[in-house]
């Protein structure tokens, strides 16, 4: 299990979410985190939590699961 699961799954069990919406609770932190974090200090967050794409910190704000840009953490 990647780290970015084990973090979807703590934002679930925290904010007693559904699966769901822990996914784009991590996700707007995610792409919260690209805007303001230098490249390099963001690049190394995504490694450690194995993200598989890169949010685009200039789009709109994730409107659901079908965001192309947005990092796509699995469900647990």
């Amino acid at each position: 299990m990647a780290m970015i699961d084990d973090l979807v799954e703590a934002v679930a069990r925290a904010g007693r979410l559904p699966p769901d919406q822990a996914v784009l609770a991590v996700d707007g932190m995610l792409r919260f985190l690209a805007a303001r974090l230098p490249s390099p200090l963001f690049g190394e967050l995504q490694a450690r939590l194995q993200v598989t794409t890169t949010p685009d910190p200039s789009a709109a704000p994730s409107t659901g699961p079908s965001d192309a840009t947005a990092p796509t953490p699995r469900t647990p």
